[in-house]
């Protein structure tokens, strides 16, 4: 017989159960140090392990015996005096867990089913049931040959046996008196805290071992206690520097810009719609990205990943100053790494004021005069005293900046009065009085003036010398190639900058930069007939970038010259075919691997104010220019922004271009994105855009369209196939956008937009409601 309990490993127990008792008390003379509680919870762990691997080994050797005991046809038989549930233990190598389930240890399941005693009265027969091994998972011969001898052993009475019997039969099989009885132990008993169970042996009480490990229990508890205490000086307080690199960066992320997301998608106009993303106006993303300026600047570690977060992408204007400043920013690595594409601000000088001081002088009153009225408009507007609202955000603004902007006003007037063709009568918000003219202030300000002007003919022979020489298209074509993720490049007329002119008024110290700002090609093609010469950089820096080995992915293009522009084509010699031919040939190439175009038609294009229509040249170029940006075969995002509003009607069409022809026989088999905003369009001009649609459509945005002739049914009948095929596609429903539709059924009934957009949809029970109102 094994014994489970070893005197040494309780005494050892027993030894260190006294020695916690006296050093946990409150009062303890000698308190415990933090190596000394470590060293006490590995001594505890310790011996738990020693008592589970000796229960271990004595459960596998009386298992052992008991198998072997089967194979003996010598002992197969029973004895008459043999309780049938010493059998139950003889097959039980585990230990009791306090349930009705026992495990033995060479991998049997035992289901024990309670016994169920039943007592009667002295004068009667004392029987008892035969106890279930039915649950017992052995192999079937061992099962059968288990059943057979519980069927063949005879069951005798107790009230047919004799003392001297009874006593030769607790000798030979255990005490079967009802106080021996086992009991089943409720759950309550269990020691599955501390991962102990009770003895094997049925014991009504868990072995010695057992118990004192159940005693040390509470000491391992109040050890780790202790040891939390006494090593909580000494332990780092966790800071953001703990932090794994990679939930840094998810962190810095959320402050990266709002115009690039996370599938690298890039808006290239100032503010993006709000069916796209967060409408933030361009002083309002730059306060939002302060954040990551501000995080290089706390140490190398978040200097390293912030840095690609700073500059998403890279604006580059018309001037050696913005040349210099990308090529540096591209020779870094870290802001390098983060750049995805760079756009080009194309925004010109005129020609005629570099000679004509009285033009120059008569365009500048033409600004301040405008910024006037408008500063005057928010001030009255302001729900705030001394805070107004601008498209660039909100702006403080002195109290008495009404005064301010007045007398500003008036003596930057009279500093340009020598220069002005004529004199206009005064704005109805300024009020002359000559009393309040400062002539000194008036002289200074005539410095600043023609300051001004000789620096606005230095920076138009500067912009002059970079497009004509080449220059400009070389040195971004090489800031481009230093860019390993940058796949996109975009050409806009605006600065994106705060305009010097808003602030002039408040802060006289703006003038000679306000005077000598650029202008968009808008305003430049409607005050006089100058060449747009930067018109060719959106032939020549395409060709640059392939030249240094890099691949365009996107495109953005929203500024294009409309009249004559003579100077507009790279080639030297514009009179030859075979020239228009190659560079026509090498853009296609260049062109064939875009997956995303972008194209904001420009205003001037769109709203031609001019009486007759642009110059056949200039439009030929634009039209092959988009046909080879539309005619990818791999293009995934289409955004097409005609900037034609409601107020158009079709005969007052002076040339205006008709970008439809261009998409014609077109189908587009890998779209996910496609957006149509600000359009005045036929049925058959709208059915031909959603004919180029292709099934993997994910995302369609439709905003801002009037049909002028026909009828929304067909085109909603279309958009619905589309939208199926998508469906079915991607096994779920395409993200879709209707909104501010006009013309025709739309005009009938404000809630026919909506049952449109559930019959494109596919909902249910949904039928057109354009065909329905016919």
């Amino acid at each position: 017989m094994h014994y489970c309990c070893y005197h040494v490993t309780v005494e050892n127990g027993e030894k260190l159960l006294a020695f916690l008792d006296n050093s946990l008390r409150p009062n303890t003379d000698r308190p415990l140090a933090l190596h000394e509680a470590y060293t006490l919870l590995t001594e505890i762990d310790q011996l738990e392990q020693e008592i589970r691997e000796r229960q271990w080994i004595d459960a596998n050797l009386e298992a052992h015996e008991h198998f072997h005991s089967e194979d003996d046809p010598d002992d197969s038989d029973t004895d008459e005096s043999t309780d049938v549930t010493s059998l139950d233990k003889g097959c039980n190598g585990g230990c009791y867990d306090g349930n009705t389930k026992q495990v033995a240890t060479d991998g049997v399941h035992i289901d024990e089913k309670p016994m169920e005693i039943s007592k009667g009265s002295p004068k009667d027969t004392e029987s008892r049931e035969e106890p279930g091994i039915t649950g017992l998972e052995l192999a079937n011969d061992d099962k059968e040959h288990t059943l057979e001898q519980n069927k063949a052993q005879p069951v005798e009475s107790a009230e047919n046996q004799t003392e001297g019997r009874d006593a030769d039969t607790h000798s030979k099989a255990g005490s079967k008196s009802e106080e021996s009885i086992p009991k089943l132990v409720s759950a309550d008993d269990d020691h599955d805290s501390t991962g102990l169970v009770k003895h094997k042996r049925f014991e009504k009480e868990p072995c010695s071992e057992c118990s004192t490990l159940n005693k040390l229990e509470p000491h391992r508890l109040g050890l780790r206690k202790l040891a939390m205490k006494l090593s909580r000086p000494s332990i780092r307080p966790l800071t953001i520097f703990d932090l794994p690199n990679d939930l840094l960066l998810q962190i810095f992320e959320y402050f990266r810009d709002f115009r690039v997301n996370k599938r690298e998608i890039i808006w290239w106009a100032p503010s993006m719609p709000p069916w796209l993303g967060p409408t933030l106006d361009p002083t309002d993303n730059q306060q939002y990205r302060k954040t990551i300026p501000s995080v290089r600047l706390v140490c190398r570690l978040f200097n390293e990943l912030a840095s690609p977060l700073l500059c998403s992408i890279l604006l580059v204007q018309l001037d050696q100053q913005s040349i210099d400043r990308a090529d540096q920013l591209s020779k870094c690595p870290h802001i390098a790494q983060g750049i995805r594409g760079i756009k080009v601000g194309l925004a010109f000088r005129i020609k005629d004021h570099e000679s004509d001081i009285k033009a120059f002088a008569a365009h500048s009153q033409n600004m301040l005069e405008g910024e006037l009225n408008h500063w005057i408009h928010r001030l009255e507007t302001a729900p705030t005293p001394g805070i107004v609202r601008t498209k660039y955000g909100e702006q403080a603004v002195p109290l008495n900046a009404g005064e301010v902007i007045r007398d500003n006003y008036r003596h930057i007037l009279h500093a340009m009065k020598p220069d002005l063709p004529f004199l206009r009568p005064e704005p109805r918000a300024v009020i002359e009085d000559e009393t309040n003219i400062d002539i000194i202030l008036v002289q200074q300000l005539r410095d600043r003036f023609e300051q001004g002007h000789r620096e606005y003919i230095r920076k138009y022979a500067e912009q002059v010398e970079l497009v004509k020489s080449g220059s400009f298209s070389r040195s971004v074509a090489a800031c481009f190639a230093r860019l390993p993720r940058a796949d996109s490049l975009g050409f806009c007329d605006s600065t994106e900058a705060t305009e010097p002119w808003r602030f002039t008024l408040l802060d006289r110290a703006f003038l000679v930069e306000a005077l000598s700002h650029p202008l968009e090609w808008e305003g430049i093609q409607m005050l006089a007939d100058n060449p747009m010469v930067p018109g060719r950089l959106l032939f020549e820096l395409p060709l640059e970038i392939r030249k240094a080995g890099k691949a365009l992915r996107n495109l953005h293009v929203s500024c294009f010259p409309c009249e004559e522009m003579t100077s507009m084509m790279p080639a030297s010699d514009r009179n030859s075919l075979e020239r228009d031919k190659k560079l026509w040939s090498a853009m296609r190439k260049i062109f064939k691997g875009l997956r995303s175009v972008s194209y904001d038609q420009p205003f001037n294009h769109a709203q031609h104010f001019f009486e007759t229509a642009p110059v056949s040249k200039a439009v030929l170029h634009l039209k092959k220019y988009l046909k080879a940006m539309f005619s990818g075969p791999d293009l995934e995002r289409v955004f097409v922004f005609l900037n034609v509003y409601g107020d158009w009607q079709p005969e007052n069409d002076h040339g205006i271009l008709n970008l439809t022809p261009l998409v014609s026989g077109l189908q587009w088999k890998h779209i996910k994105t496609f957006q149509l905003t600000c359009a005045i369009l036929t049925e058959s001009e709208l059915l031909k855009w959603c004919a180029t649609l292709g099934p993997r459509l994910e995302n369609l945005f439709l905003a801002g369209i009037q049909l002028i002739w026909g009828s929304w049914a067909p085109v909603l009948d279309a958009l619905r196939e589309k939208v199926a095929e998508a469906k079915a596609h991607h096994s779920m429903m395409p993200h879709v956008h209707m909104d501010d539709l006009q013309g025709a059924e739309m005009d009938k009934d404000e809630f026919v937009e909506v049952r449109a957009y559930r019959y494109v949809c596919g909902f249910a029970a949904a039928e057109n409601p354009c065909r329905v109102e016919r």
